[in-house]
């Protein structure tokens, strides 16, 4: 179908909307095909021309935006067809990226396998953006991919201009809706952020940032709060990434992103499963700072850790206390006694100038009877006493155990009072 708009694509005078965004599908389409045949055939295809054809057609594309405001309903329809094959486009280069780090996977394993006193390349982690083998056909059109995925988020934001400037005529069920183009744009850019993400190069830790900042903005721009979650995922993998390598200070900002905008999906995040989410995320982040010695900034993660942890999740963890010993509720639910153990650890340092607090101020224990209230405190203060060597914390543990002789009368609970 290119052929006969060639001339057309060359001369952007002449270059309408209708045509740029046909031409465009029509390529996007091929290109899809290609990739999906590589994938499936595990057969090498030289995708190099394709892409640059998809490349010139998305740039016409985008040039012909002012050209929609003479459109009808035929470009409408150009334009409906474009953002669909936009989005099977970017599933395929998806899959393909996948297939692709499989492949080296693979690769390396087999060259380990056969010289196993010969050094290999270092494995691939989570969202490494190139293969490793110079040689490697599979990588060799990662850059004209990420290339055109760019000129793919380029594309999207212009339609999404156009959409809201000329709705659809009559709106018919088969045209694509804003929401799906923000859907598509948002999973381009956490995609391009996977591909550019090369944990050896600290070069390309920017390009994939500025990628996952772009889809924030757009997010907040279009009030697409599903978004949110989507690019939190990613700073998050990243984060994991740089901190399983104990890359711990490059680590800190992806992490924190990645707990800030999970908070922006206030839907997900006021259920018990984001909540939970939302714990372990800080968790991991406190975790980290504090192997960075950012004691201040650990103890403040833990301490919304423990602000996240969900009712549900602590009535399980008490819901027994009449009836098993606290060591058994430790081992049966270890989440909680270990969030209290790393908030304070974060606190009492010998490294830190923070001021001792109560890890059971910041959770949440209205609902809590007296009884489960004092599981709580049991373990922050079985916490206390293993890290007292370092700090003198004897007002904190005295205060907690009168708290805990309150509860334990020697009617209700005299094994526990006595002990």
């Amino acid at each position: 179908m290119i052929r006969p708009l060639r001339s057309l694509l060359t001369d952007s005078s002449d270059c309408t909307y209708f045509h740029a965004a046909y031409a465009a599908t029509a390529k996007l389409s091929l290109g899809s095909v290609q990739f999906d045949k590589l994938v499936t055939s595990n057969t090498y295809i030289d995708m190099t021309s394709t892409l640059t054809e998809i490349n010139r057609c998305l740039s016409a594309v985008h040039s012909a935006e002012e050209s929609y405001k003479q459109a009808n309903d035929h470009t409408d329809q150009a334009l409906n067809s474009l953002l669909k094959s936009i989005d099977i486009f970017r599933q395929s280069c998806a899959r393909y990226r996948e297939f692709a780090e499989r492949q080296t996977k693979k690769k390396l394993e087999s060259n380990t396998s056969s010289n196993s006193s010969t050094p290999t390349s270092t494995p691939i982690h989570s969202g490494r953006s190139s293969l490793p083998s110079a040689d490697n056909d599979w990588s060799a059109c990662i850059p004209a991919i990420i290339s055109a995925l760019q000129h793919t988020s380029e594309v999207l934001p212009s339609a999404m201009r156009i959409m809201k400037r000329k709705p659809w005529r009559g709106k018919p069920k088969q045209m694509v809706s804003l929401n799906e183009v923000m859907s598509a744009f948002v999973e381009t850019m956490v995609l391009l952020a996977h591909m550019r993400f090369d944990i050896d190069d600290e070069d390309s830790y920017g390009s994939a940032y500025e990628n996952l900042s772009s889809a924030e903005e757009m997010c907040v721009f279009n009030g697409f709060s599903n978004g949110y979650r989507w690019v939190s995922n990613t700073y998050y993998k990243i984060g994991v990434t740089l901190h399983n390598a104990e890359l711990y200070a490059g680590a800190v900002y992806p992490l924190r992103k990645a707990c800030s905008l999970l908070e922006k999906d206030e839907t997900r995040a006021s259920t018990d499963t984001g909540r939970l989410q939302l714990c372990k995320r800080y968790e991991v982040l406190g975790t980290c700072c504090q192997k960075d010695k950012r004691f201040e900034d650990a103890t403040k993660a833990f301490k919304l850790a423990l602000k996240r942890l969900p009712s549900s999740t602590i009535e399980a963890f008490v819901k027994e206390a009449d009836s098993l010993a606290i060591y058994t509720l430790m081992g049966k639910h270890p989440l909680i006694p270990k969030l209290i153990e790393r908030y304070l650890r974060a606190t009492i340092s010998d490294e830190s100038d923070l001021e001792i607090s109560f890890a059971s101020e910041a959770m949440d224990l209205r609902h809590l009877e007296s009884s489960q209230k004092s599981i709580i405190y049991e373990c922050e203060l079985r916490s206390m006493y293993m890290l007292s060597s370092s700090t003198d914390c004897t007002r904190q543990q005295n205060a907690i155990l009168n708290a805990l002789l309150r509860h334990y009368t020697a009617r209700s609970y005299p094994i526990r009072r006595a002990r």
